[in-house]
């Protein structure tokens, strides 16, 4: 019986740490592979954020609200 329950375990918990180190090691490569991504450079010219408000009565029901980003950005390409 012992020995069924910690084979059952180790399995169970090498599902998880193996699943989770698949995770990390996945979003490492996808971190290594962006670094050939050619890139700009550039500078926000502008940004804001409007929210826009439910009407009272859908306040009351579900509380919410939409929000929206507008930004500008200027870019310059290095020539090389």
């Amino acid at each position: 019986m012992n020995a069924a329950f910690l084979t059952i375990f180790t399995v169970f918990w090498s599902g998880l740490v193996l699943t989770f180190d698949g995770f990390i090691i996945h979003e490492v490569f996808k971190q290594a592979e962006s670094a050939d991504y050619q890139f700009m450079t550039g500078a926000v010219t502008h940004s804001e954020v409007r929210i826009h408000h439910s009407s009272r009565e859908e306040q009351l029901m579900n509380q919410s609200s939409i929000i929206g980003m507008k930004s500008a950005v200027r870019h310059s390409q290095a020539r090389g």
